[in-house]
């Protein structure tokens, strides 16, 4: 299976944290971690060593503004995977198989 380098670069304001009116912290970058990770496994993306992800992986490299994935995986199962990470449009995705739709 091929292997891809993703990054994900965050959409929302304060990067990877969503705050309520209030100020309270709804939805920080681990919460979007576990989220990301339930996606790959339900479309069977693996890391690099054919692992499924959890999230202390050292396949996911935490960054400012977002995070860098090291993934393995048919070309249409990764499609899939980034398809639904950008879904609610709080992520762009770079990298990848070439031939997956925008």
């Amino acid at each position: 299976m091929p292997d891809y380098t993703l990054t994900l670069t965050w959409k929302t304001a304060n990067n990877a944290d969503q705050y309520n009116a209030q100020g309270d912290l709804i939805h920080g970058a681990h919460f979007r971690r576990i989220q990301a990770i339930e996606v790959a496994k339900q479309n069977d993306v693996r890391d690099p060593n054919n692992h499924k992800f959890h999230p202390y992986s050292q396949f996911i490299i935490e960054q400012a503004n977002g995070a860098q994935w090291q993934v393995s995986g048919t070309d249409a199962n990764i499609c899939a995977m980034i398809k639904e990470w950008k879904k609610h449009n709080f992520v762009d995705v770079t990298g990848g198989p070439k031939n997956c739709p925008p």
